[in-house]
């Protein structure tokens, strides 16, 4: 398994940080004007961005791989609007977890039932 494989659920110190730092207030939150079909675009640009340097010409999408790419403890939601799931992007102990989770557990975030559309939040 390679540090950009789908979260296993057996990893529960890693579970762990990600709940508790989901529980804390985010760092970062923002209304974004892009969507995707399919979450695995944007795990695909992640990993093309850090494999390959690959340009990023969007500057809120550039600026938001460069803080993924730091050495901190941290999670990057992106919800794109009309999906029933959401994105986290994580990154534990210099390991990066992606985990698609339900909106149900989401939507008890604060924020994101304000906002509704395209977003992006950082908790760390």
């Amino acid at each position: 398994m390679n540090n950009n494989d789908l979260l296993d659920f057996t990893d529960s110190l890693f579970m762990r940080k990600v709940k508790q730092l989901l529980l804390h207030s985010n760092k970062m939150v923002q209304s974004v004007p892009f969507s995707v079909e399919n979450y695995q675009e944007v795990i695909n640009l992640w990993i093309n961005y850090k494999n390959n340097n690959n340009t990023i010409t969007n500057y809120e999408i550039k600026k938001i791989f460069e803080f993924h790419q730091l050495n901190i403890d941290h999670i990057i939601m992106y919800h794109s609007f009309g999906k029933d799931t959401t994105l986290l992007m994580c990154k534990i102990r210099e390991k990066n977890k992606n985990i698609v989770i339900k909106n149900d557990e989401v939507e008890k975030i604060e924020i994101f039932n304000k906002l509704k559309p395209n977003i992006i939040a950082t908790f760390c």
